[in-house]
Formats: C-alpha cells, sequence, structure tokens
C-alpha cells in the first residue's frame, strides 16, 4: 500500500486555546505574549524561525490577533502606505522574498516610524542571504526566536493525545509515526482525528489508525 503524506483536510484553528505548548516551542509562545511589552518595546524587529511545520504560522496568528497586526501579503507595496494604517505588522517566510532592494526599504520605514515587525523563517536571521552589506546588517538587527525539531515525537503525540483525554498503545503509536508527515501539524491533526473517532464510535481500533494512515 503506498503511503503519501498526511492530509485530513482539517480547517485550521490558529487559536491560542488549541496551540500545543511543550518544551521545545515553549520560548517562542512566550515571547510573543510579552512582545512589544515594555521591558521589550525597544526591539521592533523579531523572527520565529524552525523546520517546516513547527507551529510558526499558528503563532503568527496569535501575535496577529494579541497586536491586531497586519498581515502584508503584498510584496512590494509602499511601506508608508502601511504605516498610515498600522504600527504592528506580520511578514512571513521573509527568507524566500527575492526583492532585496523593497526589504531594505520596508525596514528602514519602519524603523523610522518606529513599527513592530515580526516575521518567520526556516533559518536563523544571521543566516539569511543578502544582495548587499546594509541589508545584511539590517537582517542582523532582527531578535531570533526559535522553535526546536521535538526529539521525540511519539512522546510529543502522547502528551497531545492525554490532553484530549486519549491514549493509544505502543503498536497504533509506532505504526502511525511511520505512516504519516513528522510534523506538529500533522501529529496535532491526527490527535484531532482519533478524538473526533472516539467522540463517534466510543472506541478507537487498530483499523481506524490504519485508515487514517492510508
Amino acid at each position: 500500500m503506498k503511503q503519501g503524506a498526511f492530509d485530513l483536510s482539517f480547517p485550521k484553528d490558529y487559536s491560542d486555546k488549541n496551540f500545543y505548548v511543550d518544551s521545545y516551542n515553549e520560548d517562542a509562545y512566550r515571547w510573543i505574549k510579552i512582545w512589544p511589552q515594555k521591558k521589550f518595546d525597544h526591539i521592533h524587529f523579531a523572527c520565529i524561525h524552525g523546520p517546516k511545520s513547527c507551529g510558526k504560522s499558528h503563532l503568527m496568528h496569535i501575535w496577529k490577533h494579541y497586536c491586531k497586526a497586519t498581515i502584508i501579503e503584498k510584496i512590494g507595496q509602499s511601506p508608508y502606505d502601511l504605516v498610515e494604517k498600522n504600527k504592528f505588522f506580520i511578514l512571513p517566510h521573509i527568507d524566500e522574498i527575492k526583492d532585496h532592494r523593497w526589504l531594505f526599504y520596508l525596514y528602514n520605514v519602519f524603523l523610522q516610524h518606529k513599527c513592530y515587525l515580526l516575521t518567520t523563517a526556516y533559518k536563523s536571521p544571521n543566516l539569511w542571504k543578502a544582495e548587499t552589506e546594509d541589508l545584511k546588517s539590517r537582517f542582523k538587527m532582527f531578535y531570533p526566536v526559535e522553535i526546536k525539531r521535538p526529539e521525540h515525537l511519539d512522546v510529543l503525540l502522547r502528551k497531545m493525545l492525554k490532553s484530549r483525554g486519549l491514549a493509544m498503545s505502543d503498536f497504533q503509536i509506532q505504526y502511525t509515526l511511520r505512516r504519516i508527515e513528522r510534523s506538529f501539524n500533522s501529529l496535532y491533526e491526527f490527535a484531532a482525528k482519533v478524538d473526533e473517532i472516539q467522540q463517534t464510535t466510543g472506541q478507537l481500533k487498530f483499523k481506524d489508525v490504519v485508515n487514517l494512515c492510508s
């Protein structure tokens, strides 16, 4: 049987109550809850960085709700138009943006107007590539907020299940981890689907696990 990427087509719920906090992401979670308060209001640029599907987008949306921030969706738009409407901004996947001239322009305008910018990336800001030394120096001003890769996914999955009052056997856990995408989002969605089955049928059977992993 061919095994592909795990996709339950769940609607994304990026609310604070649905973010699973553990040791590998606790620092990042705490950071977005306290930034920018008075103790940290001198930091105007921050980046949540970590591996794919580790929860960066979820934290980004929590901060968006917390600060009523604007997500910058159009690359190249005038920063002056943006600062007229808000002082809190989010720029996803900054390390994938090719227009470095615009990034340099955006940084300088936001700094001038004392705005706050949260970005997401796979790598730490000191590893981003820059076309000019001026932009490279600007990248170094981003405060790095790391989400680490979970070391023991079986433990993480058990914790996610336990938080819902659920449990699976060792065999079911190992069977699942060999067949689904090994990411935070996939584990979270798997636990949610198991919860749904339990509430509907009252019991999770091995055939249910097989179906979820197919």
